[in-house]
């Protein structure tokens, strides 16, 4: 995925589309909590990866994946919608037990969606925290400033 940033003026917030890249996507969490935390890179890529397509897949069942974008405006994509790529080089312990990853999907029309995924692990698996529409073909609906989520312009 080409990484969008705008370089402000020296001193200036950088925007990112996600955090932690370019500032893309966001970034690790503080040193004290940053990285995979207690999980082995491979063992984090293969439970948060399952754990993503079994939340798509459980909401689905309704005919619809509900979402929310960026000011909290909840709606819903009906279904189905495809997995066409987790970014698994984009997994990432995004702050305190709460995992960061962006995916890809797309439904039978055509459309696509990027999708950024928050998730916390507790002993039970994995819970969602917020799952947000981060693109629609390609086109951003919102970007991350100081690693958090900003609607565009923000």
């Amino acid at each position: 995925m080409a990484a969008v940033a705008l370089a402000l003026a020296s001193g200036c917030k950088k925007l990112a589309e996600h955090p932690g890249e370019h500032p893309e996507h966001p970034a690790p969490g503080d040193k004290k909590s940053s990285g995979q935390g207690s999980l082995g890179k491979d063992q984090l890529v293969k439970e948060y990866s399952a754990a993503i397509q079994d939340y798509v897949e459980s909401r689905q069942k309704g005919g619809a994946l509900p979402i929310e974008d960026v000011g909290g405006k909840a709606f819903s994509v009906k279904g189905p919608l495809r997995l066409a790529r987790i970014h698994t080089d984009k997994i990432i312990r995004y702050k305190d037990d709460i995992y960061f990853a962006c995916s890809d999907f797309e439904e039978p029309r055509g459309r696509t969606y990027d999708l950024d995924f928050f998730m916390d692990r507790t002993p039970s698996g994995w819970r969602m925290q917020k799952l947000l529409l981060h693109k629609i073909d390609g086109k951003l609906q919102m970007t991350y400033k100081d690693n958090e989520p900003v609607p565009l312009g923000g």
